[in-house]
């Protein structure tokens, strides 16, 4: 059985923003929780720092285009910056080596294996992670060249090699406003089609791991079909849509762009007059609000 009552599972309160990162995976991405905020002996962590002893959440995975997603667990540990200037290389490279050690642990630690509820979700195999960064002030370009500067050291490769994905306010944030743009955020429902693991088309309320940090969404709500797309508008982006929706999504019916500017929706109409010449219609274009910061409480956004 894991452990909810050591230093991890006694943060109540959540020190880093947990409350609004369970929120958005829970509520808006409707994955399944299986536990948060519990510690593990089997990370052999030599330290006093209670952050590093635990997990701030395990997940069930969804992701219907790899085969046996259901078996995964993943892990999901949250960080408050308050101030971007303790956001760097050094940080970044902490943070991964720390997430990246907790699912090695994960992967052959026994106890976790025979927990009841990991062997009741037939949780078989832990090896996707994600950081999440929830900025106070977002410097989207000082966050992107951190990133980049980040260099992976032990580049072997495995069915075991943890893979660990990063989420910020870039993200958060254009869900935030997808929200506000749509009247009805119940009907909101994300297409998949036949692809790799995923063998048939098929609608659902739940948005997989990959959709998650992908560069284009296919979904639909207010009964209207629609891509989200996280390319900077151009001729290329608006063809790379065009190619997607003339294989997977034929009754598109609007575009929502998530890097646009409302003062350019001009040339980006222009952008799409082939493609409405193909599908024989005027198809309808939103600009999303680039505004990253997330002044907001998230819990009060991705509510149940």
């Amino acid at each position: 059985m894991v452990n909810i009552n050591g230093p991890e599972g006694n943060n109540i309160l959540g020190s880093f923003a947990e409350d609004e990162i369970e929120a958005f995976f829970s509520n808006f991405l409707k994955w399944n929780l299986l536990y948060k905020n519990f510690d593990e002996t089997f990370l052999e962590v030599e330290s006093e720092n209670d952050e590093i002893r635990g997990f701030d959440f395990l997940y069930q995975l969804y992701e219907p285009f790899d085969k046996d997603y259901k078996n995964h667990g993943i892990i999901i540990e949250s960080k408050k910056i308050a101030d971007t200037a303790i956001f760097n290389k050094s940080r970044l490279s902490k943070d991964i080596q720390t997430l990246k050690h907790k699912i090695e642990k994960a992967q052959t630690s026994k106890r976790l294996h025979d927990d009841e509820k990991i062997r009741n979700n037939e949780i078989h195999y832990f090896r996707y992670g994600i950081l999440c960064y929830r900025f106070k002030e977002f410097d989207f370009n000082k966050y992107n060249k951190v990133l980049k500067e980040y260099q992976i050291n032990n580049k072997s490769r495995g069915s075991n090699f943890p893979v660990i994905f990063v989420l910020s306010n870039d993200r958060l944030s254009t869900f935030i406003h997808l929200m506000n743009l749509v009247d009805d955020n119940k009907s909101i429902e994300y297409l998949y089609p036949p692809y790799k693991a995923n063998g048939w088309e098929n609608w659902d309320e739940k948005l997989s791991l990959f959709y998650l940090f992908s560069d284009i969404i296919p979904f639909k709500a207010d009964n209207k079909t629609n891509i989200l797309s996280f390319d900077k508008p151009s001729v290329n982006s608006f063809n790379f849509i065009q190619e997607f929706c003339k294989k997977y999504l034929p009754a598109i019916s609007s575009i929502t762009m998530a890097r646009g500017e409302y003062d350019q929706i001009s040339v980006y109409k222009q952008y799409k007059v082939e493609f409405d010449e193909t599908v024989d219609k005027i198809l309808e274009l939103d600009v999303l609000n680039n505004e990253m910061n997330c002044s907001t409480d998230l819990t009060k956004v991705f509510k149940k």
